[in-house]
């Protein structure tokens, strides 16, 4: 028994030495940098692919449309050329917007004669949108996977739960600046952001929060005020309907994307008292962005159709999570 001592406490320290390693590798590596570069690579591959298909699609349709456009116009009949007219024009659109913005959305409202193609378009959309979610799942369950004999490189075998945790870290380092963070600098800066965006949702209602940059707008006005501040963390392209209207405290929501899985938290401030008008239009919105956030895109502004909600999109630049935010300003002489 007292030969077998000695060799326990070496398997012992030996056992420590590796989990002590496993919490602490060098992820800055050039092999392991080598392996964010060609994950990087094959997940612009995929992201590529699924934007020639949609570009294909709506190409098809734009050729459609304006060759019935052209029939229209010699056969004379003013109903087809007007249903091909805003084919084209919408089409055109699409194109724009997805070339711009990753992706494309029609009009509330088209001709009849246009609805079975938009919806045709849409589902493509969403297909290939989940596609590319399902693509980028599978390449990081791979991409993981090689990463740990990188780790075995230098003594170190991390269980799966921190292979996950290394392989994230890795793809939220972009190796320009500070030590590599080694797994725990997410759930550090997990902390630190949310602690950012307490201290925004605190600031006053003269819109203190906001570098005064106007992101988007709908109508004009003479004077603005500051009515609802909007915190969002993501890390994945996300769309999300947000109540405005009737705020009377601070709303936090959290959750995980319907088709990309990953996590996401919602902060609401009211920074003043919101009531949509009971009739006529909607009054003049406009977003402002926030200091140490990136923008939103705005899809849908609130109105009684939607119930009075901001529908965004988020779209961080790379794989890891990603701070938006905005401020939401009316119309003064709108505002009860």
């Amino acid at each position: 028994m007292k030969r077998l001592v000695p060799a326990l406490v070496v398997v012992l320290l030996a056992l420590g030495t590796q989990y002590l390693c496993a919490a602490e590798p060098d992820l800055r590596t050039p092999g392991i940098r080598a392996l964010r570069e060609e994950y990087e690579d094959s997940r612009a591959a995929i992201a590529a692919k699924r934007r020639a298909e949609l570009r294909s699609i709506l190409e098809r349709q734009l050729t459609e449309q304006r060759r019935r456009e052209r029939q229209a116009r010699i056969a004379g009949n003013a109903t087809l050329r007007a249903d091909a007219s805003q084919g084209v024009r919408i089409f055109e659109q699409a194109l724009d917007t997805l070339e711009r913005e990753d992706t494309f959305i029609f009009p509330a409202k088209v001709r009849p004669a246009l609805e079975r193609m938009t919806a045709f378009c849409t589902r493509a959309l969403a297909t290939e949108d989940a596609a590319r979610e399902s693509g980028y799942k599978l390449l990081d369950t791979q991409f993981a996977g090689r990463l740990q004999p990188l780790l075995q490189q230098q003594g170190v075998t991390a269980t799966p739960e921190q292979l996950t945790r290394f392989w994230q870290a890795v793809l939220a380092d972009d190796g320009k600046e500070g030590p590599a963070d080694n797994g725990t600098a997410a759930e550090t800066q997990s902390g630190s952001d949310t602690a950012a965006v307490d201290a925004d949702d605190n600031a006053s209602a003269e819109g203190a929060a906001s570098d005064d940059a106007v992101l988007d707008s709908r109508g004009e006005a003479s004077a603005w005020v500051p009515v609802t501040r909007v915190g969002v963390e993501v890390a994945a392209i996300e769309v999300m309907s947000l109540p405005v209207a009737g705020l009377t405290e601070r709303v936090e929501r959290s959750g995980k994307g319907f088709q990309s899985g990953a996590p996401w938290k919602v902060t609401l401030t009211p920074l003043r008292g919101f009531t949509p008008p009971a009739e006529g239009a909607p009054p003049a919105m406009r977003i402002r962005s926030v200091v140490g956030t990136r923008p939103v895109d705005v899809l849908e502004w609130p109105s009684r159709r939607n119930g009075w909600k901001l529908e965004v999109r988020i779209r961080p630049p790379q794989p890891g999570r990603s701070r938006h935010g905005c401020v939401l300003e009316v119309d003064a002489g709108r505002l009860k």
